[in-house]
């Protein structure tokens, strides 16, 4: 039989370092179970980090596409702003333009007749979004009938009507007379019938999205 060299007193001696080895171990593993956490929800952190970068990186791209697509094509926007085909229809308006062009070439009555608007979305080049923002192409058929005295008025009404604001396109123009007598033509009368029609090309870009505060 093997007895041991340690006597009762002895192990009691050693209960103290052997509790706190035991403190010891349980301590070094909360920390080492604490750092895993720690750890896992750092890279748990820099993935997400990564992937706002990302996003930044792509914002900053599509932002510099974006002004590159402007500095293109300012100069062609300019020029449809200036004839007002990014601007709603003023119906009102066309109506007055015609009544001067009436005064202005001596006209007989207009008969006018704007259609109801159609709206077209557009597509943006290379399957591109742009901004984000729905390209409206909106159109409107215009018809009008007026006698005429000589073929010349009706030129000049078609030709102040394009030269004009708004983007407009002549569809087809008619004229027929009213008499075959050549005598008649020495007289001041409606000769002619003439009839027009047009097409109102309006643009609706509708206004940038507010930032969130």
């Amino acid at each position: 039989m093997i007895s041991s060299e340690f006597k009762k007193d002895d192990y009691w001696l050693l209960k103290w370092p052997l509790l706190s080895l035991a403190l010891s171990l349980i301590i070094s593993g909360s920390l080492l179970f604490g750092l895993s956490a720690v750890d896992t929800a750092a890279d748990a952190e820099l993935r997400r980090a990564r992937s706002r970068l990302d996003e930044a990186r792509n914002a900053v791209d599509k932002i510099e596409e974006e002004e590159a697509t402007i500095v293109e094509y300012l100069g062609r926007y300019r020029v449809i702003e200036q004839e007002g085909a990014v601007a709603p229809e003023d119906r009102l308006q066309f109506q007055e333009t015609i009544a001067e062009l009436r005064s202005q070439f001596d006209l007989f009555p207009v008969n006018l007749n704007i259609h109801g608007q159609k709206a077209l979305p557009l597509q943006y080049p290379d399957g591109g979004s742009g901004d984000g923002r729905e390209i409206l192409l909106q159109t409107s058929i215009i018809d009008f009938t007026l006698p005429l005295l000589h073929e010349n008025d009706l030129a000049n009404l078609v030709q102040s009507l394009l030269a004009g604001p708004g983007l407009l396109q002549p569809l087809a123009c008619t004229i027929s007379a009213n008499s075959t007598d050549v005598d008649s033509y020495i007289y001041l009368a409606q000769h002619f019938d003439a009839s027009c029609s047009l097409n109102w090309y309006t643009f609706r870009l509708p206004p940038p999205e507010e930032p969130d505060q």
